[in-house]
């Protein structure tokens, strides 16, 4: 399964999909925002951001390098509500 976060126009939106090849892990693809209202979470978000800790430590990075083996050894997600 592919989760994908974002801000919208609405709010904090989320999607889920399955994926049907390991090549769709980590597509880049723009997300289709043509209906986004259905997968608004929370209206109240103004602004988010997410933070990866790498398997080897060295504090927080504002991207996962998904050529590595591991996934992040923590997620940190920072909303700001209005």
């Amino acid at each position: 399964v592919r989760i994908d976060y974002w801000l919208g126009a609405g709010g904090l939106c989320r999607r889920e999909r399955p994926l049907v090849t390991s090549a769709d892990v980590g597509g880049t693809e723009a997300i289709d925002k043509s209906d986004e209202s259905r997968y608004v979470i929370a209206e109240d978000v103004e602004s988010v951001s997410f933070e990866y800790l790498a398997a080897g430590g060295g504090g927080y990075s504002s991207s996962w390098e998904l050529s590595s083996l591991a996934p992040p050894r923590a997620v940190k997600v920072t909303l700001t509500f209005t």
